[in-house]
C-alpha cells in the first residue's frame, strides 16, 4: 500500500471497508502486503468504522462478481458497492436497502429540483433585468429618433422603415407630373469631382513659387436605380394626389437587372387616382439572384396634374449573406 495513515483515516466508508475486505483475504506473510494487518487494525480501531452489511439479491442473468460466478435466477448476498455496479443484473430481495436507496433517491431529486428551481429563477431575474435595459434603451431610441424626425419634417413611420427616394427630374424637387399625358421623364444625375494631384515647387529669384495639375472626375448616375445586390426582395411604394378631378389608374414600370446596366422587364404596378386625396400604392418582390431595379417613367394620364410625388423603397436583406 501507497497510502499514508493520514489518507488511509480519511477514506469514505465505503472505501475503507472494501480495503478491509480485500486485505483480509490475502494469506498471511504474503510479503507483497507486510502492513496488511496493521492497515485491517488501523481502519477497524476507528469507533466510526462498521463491517458493510450484505444485501439479499437474485441474479437476472449469469453474473460474474469479484471473480466469483452467480448462476441466473440464483439468490444471493452481495456488498452495497457490488449492487451499485451492477444494479441491472441483479434484483433487489433486501427491503431494508430498498427503502435505503429509495430514500436517498428522493433526497437527490429533492436538491435537483430545488437547484433547478433556484438556477430557473436567477435566470428569470437575468431575463428581468435584460428586458428592463432593453425597455430603456427603446425608450432613449425612440426619443431620439422622434426629435430626428421633428427637425427633419419626416414621418417617423418612414424615418424608421424606408430609405425615401425622390423622384428625379421633376422642376428642383417639386414633384409635380404635368396633366393629361405628362411624364416623369428621370433626368440623369451627374457629379463632377475637381481632383488636384501632382503639386510642383520651383524657385524663380530665391521665390517658391507653386504649380499644380487638375484632374476632372465625372460621375453619371441613372436616375430611378436602386441596388439590391446584398439584398433578398424589395418593397416599394408610391404615393401622390392631384390638383383636381381625376380617378384614373397610374402605371409604374419596373425592370430588373443583373448587372446594373442591360435591363428587361421585371413588371408594373397601378396606383389608382382619388382626386385631390393623397393616395398610396405599391408592391413588395422577391428576386432569385442579387441585382438592380429600375423605376421606369410615370405617366399621368388624369385631365389633372399630379402633386406631391414621392417614390419609398425598401430592402430586405439577403439571409444567406453577400
Amino acid at each position: 500500500m501507497n497510502l499514508t495513515e493520514n489518507e488511509i483515516r480519511g477514506l469514505p466508508l465505503e472505501q475503507k471497508q472494501k480495503l478491509v475486505l480485500e486485505l483480509k483475504g490475502i494469506q498471511p506473510g504474503d510479503k507483497a502486503y507486510p502492513n496488511a494487518k496493521a492497515i485491517i487494525e488501523l481502519i477497524t480501531n476507528d469507533r466510526k468504522y462498521k463491517d458493510p452489511t450484505p444485501i439479499k439479491v437474485k441474479a437476472l442473468d449469469n453474473v460474474t462478481v469479484d471473480g466469483r460466478e452467480v448462476k441466473k435466477d440464483q439468490e444471493t448476498e452481495i456488498y452495497p458497492w457490488q449492487y451499485h455496479a451492477l444494479s441491472r443484473a441483479f434484483e433487489l430481495l433486501d427491503e431494508e436497502f430498498a427503502r435505503e436507496l429509495g430514500d436517498a433517491a428522493a433526497r437527490n431529486k429533492k436538491k435537483r429540483d430545488g437547484d433547478m428551481a433556484q438556477a430557473k429563477e436567477a435566470q428569470n431575474d437575468q431575463f428581468s433585468l435584460i428586458i428592463g435595459r432593453l425597455d430603456k434603451i427603446a425608450e432613449l431610441l425612440g426619443k431620439k429618433v422622434a426629435l430626428i424626425a421633428l427637425v427633419c419634417g419626416l414621418a417617423l413611420s418612414a424615418q424608421a422603415q424606408y430609405t425615401p427616394m425622390i423622384v428625379g427630374g421633376l422642376n428642383g424637387g417639386t414633384n409635380f407630373i404635368a396633366a393629361t399625358s405628362g411624364v416623369n421623364a428621370l433626368a440623369t444625375s451627374t457629379t463632377t469631382t475637381t481632383i488636384i494631384t501632382n503639386p510642383v515647387v520651383t524657385i524663380s529669384n530665391g521665390t517658391p513659387v507653386f504649380s499644380v495639375s487638375y484632374m476632372t472626375n465625372t460621375v453619371t448616375t441613372t436616375p430611378g436605380l436602386v441596388n439590391l445586390t446584398h439584398y433578398d426582395g424589395f418593397g416599394l411604394e408610391v404615393s401622390f394626389a392631384l390638383t383636381g378631378a381625376g380617378t384614373t389608374a397610374v402605371p409604374v414600370p419596373l425592370s430588373q437587372s443583373v448587372d446594373g446596366i442591360n435591363f428587361w422587364p421585371l413588371g408594373s404596378f397601378s396606383v389608382t387616382a382619388a382626386g385631390t386625396t393623397q393616395v398610396t400604392g405599391g408592391t413588395n418582390v422577391n428576386l432569385w439572384y442579387p441585382g438592380y431595379l429600375l423605376v421606369g417613367n410615370i405617366t399621368n394620364a388624369n385631365g389633372t396634374a399630379m402633386t406631391n410625388v414621392t417614390v419609398l423603397v425598401s430592402k430586405k436583406g439577403t439571409r444567406a449573406g453577400p
